[in-house]
């Protein structure tokens, strides 16, 4: 993963994926659902970041 909020669009469909997977076993279900929660929570974060960075970008072309 690079880091452009694509990268993390992309990153964020592939969780979901793993997620969806059928084949999955339970235990391994609970990994993958333990990880994504973990995962979006750092998503959040850097989403929030941009967020307060184009904020900050159009604050100052006022």
């Amino acid at each position: 993963m690079k880091n452009t909020l694509t990268d993390l669009n992309n990153y964020l469909f592939e969780a979901l994926e793993r997620i969806n997977d059928d084949s999955l076993t339970e235990e391994n279900l609970e990994k993958e659902i333990k990880r994504a929660e973990a995962t979006n929570k750092v998503a959040k974060t850097i989403i929030d970041n941009a967020q307060i960075q184009l904020q900050a970008m159009k604050h100052m072309d006022e």
